[in-house]
């Protein structure tokens, strides 16, 4: 229940993503830190993110954030009125 809480975490720190890191953005959220530590020590999800990697190398990504509209990549900040207004003038 705490995916996007994490992921904004690592966001938020994408200069300091290390081990160490992982665990201490953990435990600021109150993770369980054993749970936490076990998977991904396990490597369990390892080949998942690395197909995920190669899919978004293979569509053009390069960075984040990155939208696809109708196919069209759209890269960077993008104002939410300016976004709305792409997602509103689709077919």
């Amino acid at each position: 229940g705490k995916f996007w809480e994490y992921h904004d975490k690592i966001y938020q720190n994408q200069t300091s993503l290390t081990e160490d890191a992982f665990g201490d953005f953990a435990r600021e959220i109150n993770l369980d830190i054993d749970q936490f530590t076990d998977c991904l020590s396990s490597g369990r999800h390892k080949d998942e993110v690395a197909e995920d990697l190669q899919a978004g190398i293979d569509a053009g990504v390069r960075g984040t954030p990155t939208f696809f509209i109708n196919g069209t990549k759209l890269q960077g900040a993008i104002p939410k009125d300016v976004f709305e207004q792409l997602i509103a003038s689709q077919p």
